[in-house]
């Protein structure tokens, strides 16, 4: 038997485009006593990079160039009396239960189904799953996947719109990061009529992405040549993450 879910629109739209939490949020069904996590989970960093051959602010190709990062999670889930742990998923982004089940459909992705043990009625589980990462921005009005490039986008336009150099910011190395909220999932079954109990986890992480500065960038101001002097600066782009 399989976990029951229910895709529920007007909801998982909302969800989808919620940013990442700041505290961990909990939904437990009638069959479940408790689900944590055992071990903070660690995430992986990105590289994005200015690809284009023609090295212009205008010719810009900004990409991720690193694999996909893995994401693993270790958790732990109790049952109440009566269940035992069935099954255990990771999902990238916000599910929820709703009247008891679980609403799903509009997540990033997720991994696949990790069967627990029935002998007592808790058990330990990891879970590991691949992110799935669009490595090149988007035109679009809205963009609901995990987009680096885009968000690099979104500064540099930002800080031309504030009078910066377009080509200064393309050459300097930045680092930022990005919300994504982890829902960890985990199921008891009624030993009895077989019924299976859903919870969620939800916990917001930080993914950090590394825009590799470009010095080959030419336009607006000029790279310092030896001995070379540069007239007066226009606005810095920001360095530190945000």
């Amino acid at each position: 038997m399989k976990p029951r879910g229910r895709s529920i629109l007007a909801l998982a739209l909302c969800a989808a485009a919620a940013p990442a939490l700041a505290a961990d949020e909990r939904q437990l069904s009638s069959g479940v006593h408790d689900l944590i996590y055992t071990r903070t989970p660690t995430t992986p960093g990105l590289k994005l990079e200015n690809v284009a051959t023609v090295k212009t602010p205008e010719a810009r190709m900004v990409q991720v160039t690193s694999a996909n990062p893995t994401i693993k999670i270790d958790g732990r889930v109790t049952c109440k009396a009566g269940r035992r742990p069935y099954a255990a998923r990771l999902y990238f982004g916000t599910v929820f239960l709703n009247n008891g089940q679980l609403v799903t459909g509009f997540e990033l992705g997720s991994s696949g189904l990790v069967n627990l043990s029935p002998a007592a009625g808790a058990d330990d589980f990891t879970v590991s799953a691949t992110l799935p990462v669009t490595k090149v921005a988007s035109d679009a009005a809205i963009d609901l996947t995990f987009n680096p490039a885009r968000a690099f986008e979104q500064k540099l336009k930002a800080f031309v719109a504030k009078g910066g150099s377009a080509a200064e910011y393309l050459r300097q190395t930045e680092a930022f990061d990005m919300g994504l909220t982890l829902s960890m999932v985990a199921w008891c079954k009624d030993t009895q009529t077989q019924v299976i109990y859903p919870a969620v986890l939800r916990r917001g992480v930080q993914i950090t992405s590394i825009y590799e500065g470009d010095p080959a960038v030419t336009g607006g101001l000029a790279p310092r040549s030896p001995g070379g002097v540069l007239a007066p600066e226009a606005p810095k782009p920001p360095r530190a993450k945000n």
